[in-house]
């Protein structure tokens, strides 16, 4: 099984990437880190959480945290046994978001990046011109989203959706591998 962890500040094309990936590819599996719908496959590419998990929200305790952690990580690792061989699964999100995201901010990204680590993921990050993303997203601040980009920066690798279709259909093929 080959697992793809997409990153980036809400608003930088995350879905819209998915939905491509869902156009060129109908045997990908695509799971939803929610909390709600985690480790699920469902087939549902938009997460519609309306920015409930927003990168601005609040930071929740670190007991909650390490909880939510400890809760990804057994029900990934039951995703992982489900899946068949060969499959591709991607991931809106994924376990670098500990230490990163504003909402599990109070964990140290080390325990992130040991989970990604187990799990082999494949972490990539999406790219999008900062002004596009506040159009969106104004709840974010120039701020924060470069500050997003810094951090993802340093365990992914980098995706650019600079809304161009061709340069994402591009880099699109490279991580299909076709």
């Amino acid at each position: 099984m080959r697992l793809i962890f997409l990153y980036g500040p809400d608003g930088c094309g995350k879905t819209f990437v998915q939905k491509k990936l869902a156009s060129k590819n109908t045997d990908i599996i695509f799971v939803s880190f929610e909390p709600s719908r985690f480790g699920q496959p469902n087939g549902i590419i938009d997460t519609g959480n309306n920015g409930e998990f927003s990168a601005e929200n609040p930071p929740t305790s670190i007991l909650k945290s390490l909880m939510l952690s400890v809760r990804y990580t057994i029900r990934f690792l039951f995703l992982i046994l489900r899946t068949p061989k060969g499959s591709i699964v991607v991931c809106s999100r994924g376990p670098l978001e500990f230490g990163i995201n504003n909402t599990h901010r109070r964990i140290p990204s080390i325990l992130g990046r040991i989970i990604n680590w187990m799990l082999g993921g494949e972490s990539v990050l999406i790219c999008r011109n900062i002004d596009s993303i506040l159009v969106k997203k104004n709840e974010l601040s120039r701020d924060r989203i470069m500050e997003l980009y810094e951090e993802y920066m340093k365990y992914c690798r980098v995706m650019v959706n600079n809304n161009s279709i061709d340069a994402l259909d591009n880099s699109l093929n490279i991580l299909l591998g076709i």
